[in-house]
């Protein structure tokens, strides 16, 4: 439910609400992929292009052995690469 909570107030555009929620469901579960990813689209929309990338290449770990034509991790690797 935290990351659930924490994707809607991204995409309504309450960045710090959604942070919030993300770091909570990672201290309940550090290998959340989804809460990695969302907090690094969070980060680098913010600026913070080093918290950005920690948590890109963390989301790429936990999801080392995904399908490769998944969009979130084509995503990631490129946002890595350009940042």
């Amino acid at each position: 439910f935290i990351n659930v909570s924490g994707n809607a107030y991204f995409r309504i555009g309450e960045l710090k609400m959604a942070e919030n929620r993300l770091l909570d469901a990672l201290r309940i579960n550090p290998n959340h992929a989804q809460s990695h990813y969302l907090l690094g689209l969070i980060y680098e929309k913010q600026g913070e292009i080093e918290k950005a990338k920690g948590h890109y290449q963390k989301f790429l770990e936990i999801w080392k052995d995904a399908d490769e034509d998944l969009q979130q991790y084509i995503e990631a690797k490129r946002k890595l690469a350009v940042i």
